[in-house]
This record gives C-alpha cells, sequence and structure tokens, in this order.
C-alpha cells in the first residue's frame, strides 16, 4: 500500500535497524521528508546514505530520547 506523504514530515527514532529503518524506509518511499534520531552515528549515516540513493531528502541527529533534556530539544 502506498500514501502520497509529499510534503509531509516524519521524525522516525530508532531509525538504524528493525521496525525505526523499515518505517523511516517506507515513509520516504511514499514521499515524506524524513529526519532520523538514533544513538549511533556511524549508523545514521549508513541509513541516510540509503536514502539518499533514493533520491529522499533525509536529516539525521545523534539522540537518546530518554534523556529528557536531548527529548526536549527535538525540534
Amino acid at each position: 500500500m502506498n500514501i502520497d506523504l509529499k510534503g509531509k514530515k516524519a521524525l522516525v527514532c530508532g531509525s538504524t535497524q528493525g521496525i525505526g529503518k523499515a518505517a523511516a524506509l517506507k515513509l520516504a518511499a511514499c514521499g515524506a521528508s524524513i529526519t532520523l534520531a538514533a544513538r549511533n552515528e556511524d549508523s545514521l549515516k549508513l541509513v541516510i546514505n540509503e536514502l539518499d540513493v533514493n533520491d529522499k531528502q533525509a536529516h539525521s541527529f545523534i539522540a537518546q530520547i530518554l534523556i529528557p533534556q536531548m527529548f526536549l530539544s527535538i525540534k
């Protein structure tokens, strides 16, 4: 199933593996602009590169959302 998400933005936490990565890839495939959040910078770069290959707009930042200050800094 494909949903048109062009012009929409999505924040995906835990986006470097498992369900989070699958969700990020699917959202991007549907046209959403993706922001990835995860704890590992190298893993984030790999997923960003995978999205960039598919000409999708993506951004990333390192975050541990269980730490209140990091969670509150998300904008």
